[in-house]
């Protein structure tokens, strides 16, 4: 009897748990009783939990502890300066052509090899070539700093829009794991570390938060 592997039990809700909602994880698991999330919690009790979720991020991205380089705050002066100096450059020009291919799911992996995924459907969980070297290397997203150089350069919104579909599918595709289930596995939830590469990620596209980057999910 052949057992099921991690691509056939991620989906199985004996391994894995939903993603809580905004709602649960701000009346859950935010500590409301920390300093500077007092509008937070004044939002959620007239049960604006949209709004409450807002506050919250502009809380995170104006933190107290500053950063010894660039910090969030100074994204869109970075943004005018790269399309001032930059944006002519061959090195920038390829960058925004990189950037056009992976909007239409043509991505980049390494050792020059390249993955087709249209239609925005991607397949997180496969051994591209035939190995899983090459599965990892998609899920640790270097390439979507081709998407936001190419954002800085353009402004365009379509690379705001691929990213945020590209991180809704990867969170949407692969649930949560219950306990320690999958740790040893190669799974996306290793390579991805989750929380702390997606809240980098988004960071240079970070002046289309008010829009491709700020729905509630």
């Amino acid at each position: 009897m052949k057992l099921k592997g991690y691509k056939e039990l991620r989906n199985d809700p004996k391994y894995t748990k939903p993603l809580p909602t905004d709602e649960v994880f701000l009346r859950e698991v935010l500590e409301l009783g920390q300093p500077g999330l007092e509008q937070v919690r004044l939002l959620l009790d007239t049960g604006d939990v949209q709004g409450a979720r807002n506050v919250y991020l502009q809380h995170m991205d104006s933190a107290q502890v500053k950063r010894y380089y660039f910090d969030i705050n100074d994204v869109p002066r970075l943004m005018q300066e790269a399309r001032s100096r930059y944006a002519w450059d061959a090195e920038a020009l390829q960058d925004i052509a990189e950037a056009d291919r992976i909007t239409q799911g043509d991505l980049p992996i390494f050792k020059d090899k390249r993955v087709y995924l249209p239609d925005g459907k991607y397949n997180w969980n496969s051994w591209l070539y035939d190995s899983s070297q090459y599965q990892l290397h998609l899920t640790r997203f270097t390439y979507v700093k081709r998407l936001s150089r190419a954002y800085t350069l353009t402004g365009d919104e379509k690379y705001a829009a691929c990213f945020n579909h590209m991180m809704e599918d990867f969170i949407l595709d692969n649930p949560v794991p219950v306990d320690g289930t999958f740790r040893g596995e190669h799974c996306t939830w290793d390579p991805l570390s989750v929380g702390y590469a997606c809240s980098c990620c988004r960071k240079p596209l970070s002046p289309s938060t008010d829009r491709q980057l700020s729905l509630p999910k």
